[in-house]
C-alpha cells in the first residue's frame, strides 16, 4: 500500500548519463505493480530515481541503473555550467538566486535557499497568477553529474497549496539532506 506524494503513487525521474534526456512519468499501479510503456532515445546508460511514500513511512527515494542497448561506458556531460541565471520560457522570466557560494553543508539544514522569481516577460511585471501543478507550486530536481546523486525537492513553503491558490513571483526551494 502506497500514499499519494503529490498526486501520484509513484514519481520516476529518468536521465541518461549525459544528462541531456530527462523524463518524468507516473507508472500506473496494475494488478499489484507498477507499469510504464516508454522509449528510451539512444542505446546508453540511463540512471532511474523512484519517489514513493509506503503506508505509515516517509517518503522513500531510490535510485537505480539501466544499461540499454548493453552500452560500454557512461558517456557523460561535457556541458560547462550556465553562469546566465535569467531565462525566458515562453510568456515568462524567470531568475534563479542564491547564497554564494551554495555549501552542500549549510544546504542540507535548510541555512540556504534557492529562490526563482518569475516575471511576464514583456511587461516585466510580477507573476503572481501561478498554479499548482503535483500539488505544488515548483518541482525542483538536482542530480550530480558525476555521482548521480538525486534529490527531488519541494518549494520552502511546507503546506499543500489549495487547486485554486496563487503563488509567485518568488517560489523558494530548500534542499534539505544533500551531503557534502
Amino acid at each position: 500500500l502506497f500514499n499519494e506524494v503529490y498526486d501520484k503513487l509513484l514519481h520516476l525521474i529518468i536521465v541518461d548519463s549525459s544528462l541531456t534526456y530527462f523524463a518524468h512519468v507516473h507508472p500506473d499501479l496494475v494488478d499489484g505493480s507498477f507499469t510504464i510503456t516508454t522509449s528510451l532515445p539512444k542505446a546508453g546508460i540511463y540512471h532511474l530515481y523512484l519517489d514513493f511514500q509506503p503506508f505509515g513511512a516517509i517518503e522513500q527515494q531510490i535510485g537505480m541503473t539501466l544499461n540499454v542497448g548493453n552500452s560500454s561506458s557512461p558517456t557523460f556531460s561535457t556541458a560547462k555550467p550556465d553562469t546566465n541565471l535569467t531565462k525566458i520560457f515562453g510568456d515568462y522570466t524567470v531568475t534563479l538566486s542564491y547564497p554564494h557560494p551554495l555549501k552542500a553543508s549549510q544546504m542540507a539544514i535548510g541555512e540556504q535557499l534557492m529562490t526563482f522569481e518569475i516575471l511576464d516577460a514583456k511587461t516585466k511585471k510580477p507573476t503572481t497568477t501561478l498554479k499548482p501543478y503535483l500539488s505544488s507550486f515548483g518541482h525542483m530536481v538536482m542530480i550530480n553529474q558525476v555521482s548521480f546523486d538525486y534529490p527531488h525537492i519541494h518549494p520552502a513553503n511546507l503546506s499543500v497549496p489549495q487547486p485554486n491558490e496563487n503563488g509567485g513571483p518568488k517560489i523558494q526551494f530548500m534542499p534539505l539532506g544533500l551531503y557534502g
